[in-house]
């Protein structure tokens, strides 16, 4: 006989094993790979950087982030994403005039197309970012 409880139980059961799937998806360096609009924040102002990641981590050089104060600046080559299986990442960029950021704790959302952390550069300003998968 089928009754209310046994329902309910294998609905929860259901439920946990379908979300439980979805938010322990490992993670690759391929899904790092794409065009990224990436939005930092800094104390006073923003930067706004379209970036293109190849399937290795490689970031093209040749894109140019903007500055609230409408500064530019060229990603250069040496540019880098790793991403972890546990969907953590960290990016290094290498910009014109001397500039390499380090974006730290980058953290992928559940379907990857997002991510969010904090970062610094080598002049010692800090900041906290966000992208979102084009």
């Amino acid at each position: 006989m089928f009754n209310t409880k046994t329902a309910i139980a294998i609905t929860l059961f259901i439920v946990t094993t379908v979300f439980s799937g979805i938010s322990s998806a490992a993670c690759t360096k391929a899904d790092g790979a794409g065009k990224w609009n990436v939005y930092v924040n800094l104390q006073g102002g923003w930067i706004y950087c379209p970036f293109t990641v190849a399937a290795n981590g490689a970031i093209a050089p040749g894109s140019r982030c903007t500055y609230s104060t409408g500064l530019t600046r060229t990603v250069m080559v040496g540019s880098s994403l790793a991403v972890a299986a546990n969907c953590t990442a960290s990016a290094k960029v290498v910009l014109s005039g001397g500039v390499i950021t380090t974006f730290n704790h980058m953290t992928f959302s559940r379907d990857k197309l997002q991510f969010s952390g904090v970062g610094s550069d080598n002049f010692k300003i800090k900041f906290t970012y966000n992208g979102i998968k084009l």
